[in-house]
């Protein structure tokens, strides 16, 4: 259940939803990625991880939604730096349901066309620093010095 990707390029095509990477497993590893499920091909996600803890790192992640992490059994802990998450609706997504995820995002840069950042759970921790988020967080994060294109938030979130 260990899924391990250094320097790679996934590209999601055709009609419909589709995702560039899907993972479901204890632990996933990306260095150096690229997943792109961008609306025009697809309307997917570009990557979407269930039941899963993770370290991402330097990964661009584009779709529908760019990450959607989920989690329906034990917690996951999940760490994101220098990540690029651009969504159609959504940048980052975090659903925990019977579990608990707590999600780090730092140094990074999220944007979505509804929210940077989609809390669905109150089960869902979701830390934020040192990054750029572009349209608000929706459910809830902790944000420290995070920019969204015109304004400087020391210690809340757009």
């Amino acid at each position: 259940h260990n899924f391990t990707l250094r320097h790679g390029i996934l590209k999601a095509d055709g009609p419909g939803a589709c995702t560039a990477l899907a993972n479901t497993g204890d632990n996933l590893i990306l260095e150096d990625v690229v997943a792109d499920a961008s609306p025009g091909a697809c309307n997917g996600e570009g990557i979407s991880a269930g039941n899963a803890s993770g370290t991402l790192d330097n990964v661009r992640a584009a779709g529908g939604i760019g990450i959607r992490w989920t989690s329906t059994s034990s917690s996951r802990n999940v760490t994101m730096h220098d990540v690029r998450a651009e969504g159609f609706t959504d940048g980052i997504s975090c659903l925990a349901s019977g579990s608990s995820i707590t999600l780090l995002v730092n140094d990074s840069w999220v944007q979505g066309g509804l929210t940077s950042i989609t809390n669905q759970a109150a089960s869902c921790t979701i830390q934020v620093w040192s990054s750029f988020l572009d349209s608000e967080v929706s459910g809830g994060a902790t944000c420290i010095a995070v920019y969204n294109g015109s304004t400087f938030y020391p210690n809340t979130c757009p």
